[in-house]
């Protein structure tokens, strides 16, 4: 805004000064306009991620901090939003850049905005003839101690298939932020297991 805003006052300074001194800026005008459609096709990608860049920074989409998504291959950490592009930073400590005309187009998954929490799933599986009450309970009981857990939402164990090899449960909570998430997720997955075999639960072979 500054860089633009120091052009343009500059460009109608010129504007005023320029009959004073005798010189007519009519054919001068048409000249700039002829030139600036030149311009403007020679500049199209250019112009196209300046005003994506522009419609971020007004929408507020995207911000400095924010850990987005764009698809299987670009997620990352937003660590600079500039006027023809912006940076990620990839948790492989990798810098990104993106042309804000493309990131303006995309998809774009925030796991920051508008609520930081997210939800978590570990998938599962039990032997046939297992007790599915106390596959839940015991699931439930172990994340239950998991003190990166939130208690609100309420963590849950659901049955979600009864596949050829066993049945398949899911268990889904909540933490409190992105930061959070692979760690717990780890965790919990360990738990699961363990908790699994101290109780017997047969695990299938897939």
């Amino acid at each position: 805004i500054h860089r633009f805003s120091r052009i343009f006052i500059s460009i109608v300074g010129l504007l005023f000064i320029l009959p004073v001194w005798g010189i007519q800026i009519g054919p001068l005008l048409a000249s700039l306009g002829i030139a600036g459609i030149a311009i403007a096709f020679a500049l199209q990608s250019t112009l196209g991620n300046i005003f994506g860049g522009m419609s971020i920074i007004l929408d507020k989409s995207v911000r400095v901090g924010d850990v987005i998504k764009l698809d299987n291959e670009t997620s990352g950490t937003v660590v600079d939003v500039g006027l023809r592009s912006t940076k990620l930073k990839t948790m492989d400590n990798e810098l990104i850049t993106i042309p804000n005309g493309k990131l303006a187009d995309s998809r774009i998954l925030n796991y920051l905005h508008p609520d930081p929490t997210l939800r978590i799933s570990v998938d599962f599986s039990a032997e046939y003839g297992s007790d599915i009450s106390n596959v839940r309970k015991v699931v439930l009981d172990t994340l239950a101690k998991n003190k990166s857990i939130l208690k609100k939402p309420e963590p849950n164990v659901i049955l979600t298939e009864m596949a050829d090899s066993g049945l398949k449960f899911k268990a889904l909570f909540w933490v409190n932020s992105f930061d959070d998430r692979n760690p717990t997720k780890f965790n919990a997955t360990e738990e699961i297991y363990n908790v699994l075999r101290k109780a017997n639960i047969g695990i299938p072979f897939h």
